[in-house]
């Protein structure tokens, strides 16, 4: 998540803006209502489905080399509420046992952006074919993700500029792939292998992240944004070291899939983007585990059944693993640079991404994006995807998933996100999930 004003905040990395994206009246139309045709679902990056051992192992050994450096980027830098928040029932680390904490985990993934290539005359200092590693992002200006205590240089390690000298002619292109994390959760399925998350966990919206501040570091303009070595950790404890942070294995994804309605709102130009969109920020993926051949993952940590059409105003319990700042204006002082106003903007880290944290509470309509439930809660990023269970057993931990954590509204009294939204299951999320439920892992 990344520091912004007067925008929609995204609980996973990648922050969605409402305010600088509007309601534009492009893209195929939701009726009065907010509720769109039913549509096929949509295949992402097929190219990079694990769909084989060797694919899969390859997921694993980048999550896991070099120390796990890449999957370890949990916050330490912790404001006045944190690490352990806890305020009521509004984002507190769920410490009672049941399901929830085996079929919920995080689901790691890489994000490559890549910027055009720019063509300019070469210059006599050009070298041929160079290749410079220097990194264009700084702690500061990454903090969503670059932790305290580590480097952008190590975090963006992916990150590089190449440089090629041809025919009188200097082509640059710019590219950065960093980890990043969400929430899924394991679900009954004909395959026994489907996970639910949200649909920006898959697939980012290319208008917001070449609008969003991460890329404004660098250069504002057309981006692509590609999803990659999604890894499923169910049960994940960040208390614990090395691989006992995953006591019921390493499952890198086979496939991926979102709804048509969000794969139109990753591709349509920020202009003529639809909001009803949100409403849709759904994605489905198998899973396997290399290690055990033929095990399916709910034979390991069981699921949790999914319902759709259900009705609102129900109490309601949210899960996540949030990892990212709330930012609040306060007063210091000192100015920040080149500025007068001792007021500013500081992230505030209330979660650092190592335990499961729940929200619980009444649930109502959303009145702007017109379908979604909306709940008070105070989970930030990395909590994205999410279950939302209704008929939730805190002594059980089970319950009926009927959402996803997707995104936040600001509170603009209180300056920050904390009414927390989720996709209302309807007929399209229905379809996406008979169709990937049925698919081999």
């Amino acid at each position: 998540m990344r520091r912004t004003q007067g925008m929609i905040r995204a609980l996973g990395a990648a922050a969605l803006v409402l305010g600088a994206l509007g309601a534009g009246a492009g893209g195929v139309q939701a009726d009065a209502t907010g509720v769109d045709p039913v549509r096929p679902p949509v295949a992402v990056n097929q190219a990079s489905w694990a769909t084989g051992t060797d694919r899969q192992n390859a997921v694993i050994a980048y999550w896991t080399s070099e120390g796990m450096a890449q999957w370890n980027a949990n916050n330490t830098d912790y404001g006045v509420d944190g690490p352990n928040y806890s305020n009521l029932d509004e984002g507190r680390i769920w410490s009672r046992p049941g399901a929830v904490h085996t079929t919920v985990g995080r689901l790691y993934y890489r994000q490559t952006l890549a910027w055009p290539a720019a063509t300019r005359p070469s210059r006599p200092e050009d070298a041929i074919g160079a290749v410079d590693s220097t990194q264009w992002f700084h702690v500061d200006s990454a903090g969503a993700y670059v932790p305290a205590g580590t480097t952008a240089q190590h975090i963006f390690k992916d990150s590089t500029t190449v440089t090629a000298v041809a025919d009188g002619t200097t082509t640059t292109v710019r590219t950065v792939a960093y980890p990043t994390e969400c929430t899924a959760n394991a679900v009954d399925s004909a395959n026994g292998s489907t996970i639910l998350s949200a649909g920006h966990c898959v697939s980012n919206p290319l208008a917001v992240v070449a609008l969003g501040s991460l890329a404004g570091t660098i250069q504002k303009g057309s981006v692509s944004a590609t999803d990659d070595a999604w890894m499923f950790i169910p049960g994940y404890d960040g208390t614990k070291v090395g691989l006992a942070q995953a006591p019921y294995g390493l499952w890198p994804a086979t496939t991926a899939y979102t709804t048509a309605q969000w794969n139109d709102f990753t591709t349509l130009n920020p202009n003529t983007v639809n909001l009803s969109n949100f409403n849709y920020d759904v994605s489905a993926l198998t899973v396997a585990d290399p290690t055990r051949p033929g095990v399916r993952l709910t034979d390991v940590v069981g699921s949790q059944p999914v319902a759709f059409n259900q009705p609102y105003n129900q109490t309601m319990f949210a899960f996540g693993y949030p990892n990212a700042g709330s930012w609040d204006k306060v007063s210091t002082p000192v100015p920040a640079p080149g500025q007068t106003d001792p007021t500013r903007e500081i992230s505030r880290y209330r979660y650092d991404g190592r335990q499961l944290v729940e929200c619980n509470g009444s649930t109502w309509k959303d009145f702007i994006l017109k379908t979604d439930y909306e709940m008070t809660c105070n989970m930030t990023g990395g909590a994205s995807g999410g279950p939302w269970f209704q008929n939730f057993d805190p002594v059980t931990g089970t319950g009926t998933q009927v959402g996803v954590s997707s995104t936040k509204y600001p509170n603009f009294v209180e300056g920050e996100g904390v009414w927390m939204i989720a996709p209302h299951f309807e007929d399209n999320d229905q379809l996406l999930y008979d169709t990937v439920q049925n698919l081999t892992p």
